[in-house]
């Protein structure tokens, strides 16, 4: 009889267990990724003079609090790809306040292939106090809103 109850109390433990790792698969992975980076701001002339060449940017959204930018440019993997956004601090007193902000790319990879590769950007740090902020996403002269 002792045999049983030491297998019904291994049965319910392996059903407890098994219980709180499905509970742990339901939970959705998207709510708690942050974005890949953060804007930058322009304090060491990054903005101005940050590499535009050699890399395209293949299209962008913005999801939430992150911009989301899809890149194309030769290398190897991208792997070594430093991507940056950078705010200039430059911002129009306007209704509502306008900032631009700007794509750079390092890429020291040899250009041995054509990548697209997808980076993301927290804007949400650069809030002005009002609920609207217009952007100008200089690299592709596009100019979009960004409510919080």
């Amino acid at each position: 009889m002792k045999p049983y109850k030491e297998l019904s109390f291994a049965l319910f433990c392996v059903c407890i267990c098994s219980c709180t790792k499905e509970e742990q698969i339901l939970i959705e992975p998207s709510e708690n990724i942050p974005c890949d980076y953060s804007v930058q701001f322009n304090f060491d002339g990054l903005y101005e003079h940050g590499n535009t060449e050699g890399f395209s940017i293949e299209e962008w959204r913005i999801e939430d609090t992150c911009m989301h930018v899809v890149i194309k440019a030769m290398g190897v993997d991208g792997t070594t790809w430093e991507p940056k956004l950078i705010d200039p601090l430059f911002v129009l007193d306007s209704d509502p306040p306008k900032h631009s902000l700007r794509l750079i790319l390092e890429n020291y990879e040899q250009e041995d292939i054509e990548i697209r590769k997808e980076f993301s950007f927290e804007i949400v740090p650069y809030a002005d106090g009002t609920s609207t902020i217009e952007y100008t996403f200089e690299n592709v002269q596009e100019t979009f809103y960004y409510s919080y």
